[in-house]
C-alpha cells in the first residue's frame, strides 16, 4: 500500500507540474498575440489539448518505474543513470520498433518524433504503454509486500 500511495503521489506531482506549464504556454500565447509585428496565429486549442492528454498518459509507466526503482535502489546516482539509459534507448528505438511501447520511456520518446518530423501522435501505442504501467505498478506493490522491512 505504501508503494501505491508513493506512486499516486509522484502522479500527482507530475500532472500539477504538467498543468502549471499549459497555463504557462497559454498565458504567453495570448501575449505573444497582443503583439502584431511577431505575427503570431491562434493557439490550436485542440492539438494542443491533445498533446497534453498525450503527454499525461506518457509519463504514467514512466513514474511508476522510477517510484519503484527508487524505493529498491537507494540513492540518487542509480535511478538517475537509468532514467537516461532508458531514455536513451527509447529514443533510439522510437521509430525503429513498435516495441518502444513496452519500454516505459517509449511513448514518452514517440513525442519527441512528433516535433521533430511533426507526424501525429501514435495513439495506438498508448494502450500497450498503459498497460506496461499497470504491470509495473502491480510488480511494485508485490515486491514492497513481499519485503519483510520497508525502506524509507
Amino acid at each position: 500500500m505504501h508503494y501505491l500511495v508513493k506512486l499516486l503521489g509522484h502522479l500527482v506531482v507530475l500532472e500539477v507540474s504538467l498543468l502549471l506549464l499549459a497555463t504557462l504556454v497559454l498565458a504567453c500565447s495570448f501575449l505573444l498575440q497582443l503583439n502584431p509585428w511577431l505575427i503570431m496565429g491562434p493557439l490550436p486549442l485542440q492539438s494542443f489539448g491533445r498533446f497534453l492528454a498525450y503527454s499525461l498518459l506518457a509519463s504514467v509507466a514512466v513514474a511508476t518505474f522510477q517510484t519503484w526503482l527508487s524505493m529498491r535502489v537507494p540513492g540518487l546516482w542509480v535511478g538517475l543513470v537509468i532514467g537516461l539509459l532508458g531514455s536513451w534507448c527509447a529514443l533510439k528505438l522510437a521509430g525503429a520498433s513498435a516495441w518502444s511501447q513496452v519500454i516505459p520511456w517509449g511513448l514518452a520518446a514517440k513525442m519527441a518524433s512528433v516535433f521533430e518530423r511533426w507526424r501525429p501522435l501514435p495513439w495506438g501505442h498508448v494502450a500497450g504503454n498503459l498497460a506496461v504501467g499497470l504491470l509495473l505498478a502491480i510488480l511494485g506493490m508485490a515486491d514492497f509486500v513481499r519485503r519483510s522491512e520497508p525502506r524509507a
